[in-house]
């Protein structure tokens, strides 16, 4: 598939062939393809939600995303789980967390909190090349990655930054209108996802509005004379 496409929950598969991502491709969350396969070539979502999609094997080649939905509520965190049911992973490529908003009271991550985004019956026969940075709706998120015998967890290190200051230059102001208008209906351009709900839509607009004017503390302060 080289285009962008959704596969739903409900979609059934025959046979033990490999469905190959060549654009941009989203599992959604309670999916199984039984027997089949995934090749991930270019840009993996899992929806955007947290839960389960099950494949039989799973290889992602080196240069494509894989992005990885994490969140947190009143309850804990949670995370959307790419489950290998088959055999091992081949992995390469990058990994690039996606902040959503879960059911519930929304609670800011605290160091530490961990988010387990695949898991391998049959083990990792190599590991993901990089975990990037997030930069969501003006935050900059940042992360480490642990690669354990069967699964592979995401750690919350640190996050700064304004919300709403899509295009990150400490104010919330104009450009930042252009950064959203840009990316509208996007599930993978991040940056003017304000409202952490997967994709650029109407609440990030809001999110702006709401924030227009903010400024990062200390910007545009001079030195006082001595």
């Amino acid at each position: 598939m080289s285009a962008t496409t959704t596969v739903q929950s409900g979609a059934t598969f025959t046979g033990e062939g490999t469905l190959q991502v060549g654009g941009q491709m989203s599992l959604e969350a309670g999916l199984s393809t039984g027997q089949v396969g995934l090749t991930n070539r270019g840009e993996l979502l899992l929806g955007n939600t947290t839960g389960a999609v099950s494949v039989d094997r799973f290889a992602q080649d080196l240069g494509a995303t894989f992005f990885a939905n994490v969140g947190k509520n009143d309850v804990g965190t949670d995370s959307a789980v790419l489950t290998v049911s088959g055999g091992a992973a081949d992995l390469a490529g990058d990994v690039h967390p996606r902040v959503i908003q879960l059911a519930g009271k929304n609670e800011d991550f605290a160091p530490g909190d961990t988010f387990t985004i695949l898991t391998a019956v049959g083990g990792l026969n190599s590991t993901f090349d990089s975990v990037l940075d997030t930069f969501q709706g003006g935050l900059t998120y940042m992360w480490d990655i642990t690669h354990n015998p069967s699964n592979v967890v995401l750690e919350f290190l640190s996050v700064d930054g304004l919300l709403g200051d899509y295009n990150m230059d400490g104010v919330v102001n104009t450009a930042d209108y252009t950064v959203w208008a840009d990316a509208l209906g996007s599930m993978s351009l991040t940056a003017a996802d304000g409202n952490m709900n997967g994709v650029i839509d109407q609440g990030d607009y809001d999110v702006w509005v709401n924030n227009f004017g903010a400024t990062l503390a200390g910007l545009g302060t001079s030195v006082p004379e001595p």
